[in-house]
C-alpha cells in the first residue's frame, strides 16, 4: 500500500522530524502541513491487529483532519511511517489508508498530525501511488543526513523551492532552499521520474553531483561547489539556470538548455551529447566554454551562445552539432574546435557590464546587440522566469542575471 498520488509535501527548516509532513486534497479537509507545529500530537493511541482505525483516550480528531498525512514515531506493535486520514469517526477515533499494525495489537502509539517536515530527507523516498506527487521546500539550508543523497526523491514528481510564499519563485540563491552536501553527500538532489520538475533550488557541496536527473525539466536552479558537475539532466529541459564553481557546469544528454550560464567551472561550462539544443546561453572562464555532440555525431544545435575567457576551447566538439550560427566566442585559449564558424557569427569582445563581477548583461555598443536568430519557445508551464523565453539577439542570453548566483 501507498499514500495517495495527490500527496503535496510542505518541508520546512523550522517543522520537525516527526510531523506529518503532508496533505491530500482531494478528501477535503484542512491542510495543517502548512504550519511548523503539528496540529495533534498524541502518546495513547492504540489500534487492533491489521485494522485501520487508532483509538486515542485523549482523543482530538475532528473531520477537518481528513487527507492530511500522521506520522507514527513508536509504539508497540506500531509500524512507524506516514500515514493518511482516510475519515474521522468521532475525536476518539480515525481511520487510515492502511493498517498501522501489520504484527499485532497496537498500544502507545506516538502520532502528530500535519505540520512540516524539517528536511526533504524525510519524506523524498516514502512511496506514493503513481509517483505523482509534489514536494514545496522552503527558504532556508538543508544540510546531508545520510545515504548518496541530500534528496533522493525517488518517490516525487515535482520540487518548487520557494521563499515566503508558495509559487514565488525566487531567483537569488539566499531566498531558495538550499540544498548542503556538507562536503560529504555524493548528490544533492536526485530525481528520475517521467516529467518531473525541479525548480528554484540552490545545490552545493557535493562530493559528485548536484543535480542528477533524467526525464526532467529544471527550472531557476544554482548549482555550485559540487566536485563532478552542478546540474546533469538526461532527457528533459534546463532553463534559467546557473553553475559555477563545480568540476564541470552542466552536463546532458538528449536535453534543450536555454538562458543558462555557466562560469568558473573547472573543464566543462557546458557539456552536450546526443540530440541537444543550447540556445541562449552564456559560458565564461571556465576551463572548456560549450563543448558540443562529445560522444557522438546524432545531432544537435548551438544558437545566440556566448563563450568568453575560457582557458582552453570556446566551443568544442568531437562531432560538430548538426547546426551551429548566431554564436559569439572571444578571448578563449582556442576559440572554435572541431566546429565551423557560422556565416552570422561574431568573433568579437562581446563587451560585457563587468565580466569578473559576474554582470553579464551587454555594454551599450556590443556586437552582440542585435546579431542573433529571432527566436520564440514556450518555456515550461510553471516557470514564470524573470528571463524572457523569446529571444532577438545574442543579448537576450545574458538575461540570467548575475544576481541569481550570489550565494
Amino acid at each position: 500500500m501507498s499514500l495517495a498520488s495527490t500527496t503535496v509535501w510542505e518541508v520546512r527548516t523550522t517543522g520537525a522530524a516527526t510531523n506529518g509532513g503532508g496533505f491530500d486534497s482531494a478528501l477535503g479537509g484542512t491542510d495543517y502541513s502548512q504550519q511548523d507545529i503539528a496540529q495533534l500530537s498524541l502518546t495513547d493511541v492504540t489500534c487492533l491487529l491489521e485494522d485501520t482505525t487508532i483509538t486515542s483516550v485523549t482523543g482530538g480528531f475532528t473531520d477537518a483532519m481528513k487527507g492530511n498525512i500522521i506520522y507514527i514515531a513508536s509504539g508497540t506493535n506500531f509500524d512507524v511511517g506516514y500515514y493518511e486520514i482516510a475519515s474521522v469517526t468521532d475525536t476518539n477515533n480515525a481511520v487510515l489508508d492502511r493498517t498501522p499494525c501489520s504484527g499485532g495489537i497496537g498500544a502507545l502509539g506516538n502520532i502528530k498530525v500535519g505540520g512540516a517536515v524539517d528536511h526533504p530527507y524525510r519524506v523524498g523516498f516514502v512511496f506514493i501511488e503513481d509517483i505523482t506527487a509534489k514536494m514545496w521546500i522552503k527558504k532556508g539550508i538543508y544540510t546531508y543526513i545520510a545515504g548518496s543523497y541530500v534528496l533522493d526523491a525517488q518517490s516525487i514528481k515535482s520540487i518548487e523551492g520557494y521563499n515566503a510564499t508558495r509559487g514565488d519563485k525566487p531567483i537569488v540563491e539566499t531566498d531558495m532552499p538550499r540544498i548542503n552536501g556538507d562536503s560529504t553527500a555524493a548528490r544533492g538532489i536526485g530525481l528520475s521520474t517521467g516529467g518531473s520538475m525541479i525548480e528554484s533550488c540552490a545545490v552545493y557541496g557535493c562530493t559528485q553531483f548536484g543535480i542528477y536527473a533524467s526525464y526532467t525539466t529544471v527550472i531557476n536552479c544554482i548549482a555550485h561547489d559540487n566536485g563532478i558537475w552542478g546540474i546533469g539532466v538526461e532527457l528533459g529541459v534546463i532553463v534559467n539556470c546557473v553553475a559555477y564553481n563545480n568540476g564541470s557546469g552542466i552536463v546532458i544528454g538528449d536535453v534543450t538548455v536555454m538562458n543558462c550560464v555557466a562560469y568558473g567551472n573547472t573543464y566543462g561550462g557546458i557539456e552536450g551529447s546526443y540530440t541537444y539544443a543550447l540556445i541562449n546561453c552564456i559560458a565564461y572562464n571556465n576551463g572548456n566554454g560549450i563543448a558540443c555532440s562529445y560522444n557522438d555525431n546524432s545531432g544537435g544545435m548551438v544558437i545566440n551562445c556566448i563563450a568568453y575567457n575560457n582557458t582552453s576551447e570556446g566551443f568544442l566538439a568531437t562531432y560538430p552539432p548538426a547546426y551551429f550560427d548566431y554564436n559569439c566566442y572571444y578571448g578563449n585559449g582556442t576559440n572554435l574546435s572541431g566546429i565551423t564558424a557560422g556565416s552570422h557569427d561574431v568573433n568579437a569582445d562581446p563587451l560585457f557590464i563587468d565580466a569578473a563581477g559576474l554582470d553579464f548583461r551587454l555594454q551599450n555598443g556590443s556586437p552582440c546587440i542585435d546579431a542573433g536568430m529571432n527566436m520564440i519557445f514556450p518555456l515550461p508551464s510553471s516557470s514564470s522566469s524573470s528571463s524572457s523565453s523569446s529571444s532577438s539577439s545574442l543579448s537576450s542570453s545574458s538575461s540570467s542575471s548575475s544576481s541569481s548566483s550570489s550565494s
